[in-house]
């Protein structure tokens, strides 16, 4: 089995239950356990890496109303 997680918190119960093995991708934003940081990013963030924390507050309330994505699959990758 092949385990791509979305999520920081899944990728920690995945390496939690001993499965670390199979997980072949994660989100940008995991980190933990160290060894994931090596892994494929699946995903990436529309949001600015180096926007304040008020530009990023603004960012994602523009984007919340009018129904655009905060996120995007990394297709190829994944």
């Amino acid at each position: 089995m092949r385990i791509v997680s979305l999520l920081p918190s899944a990728t920690e119960i995945v390496c939690t239950l001993g499965m670390n093995d199979q997980l072949v991708g994660v989100t940008h934003e995991c980190d933990y356990p160290l060894f994931v940081r090596k892994l494929p990013k699946v995903t990436r963030t529309l949001i600015p890496h180096d926007a304040s924390s008020a530009q990023i507050d603004l960012l994602v309330r523009e984007r919340l109303q009018t129904q655009k994505a905060l996120y995007s699959l990394d297709m190829p990758t994944l």
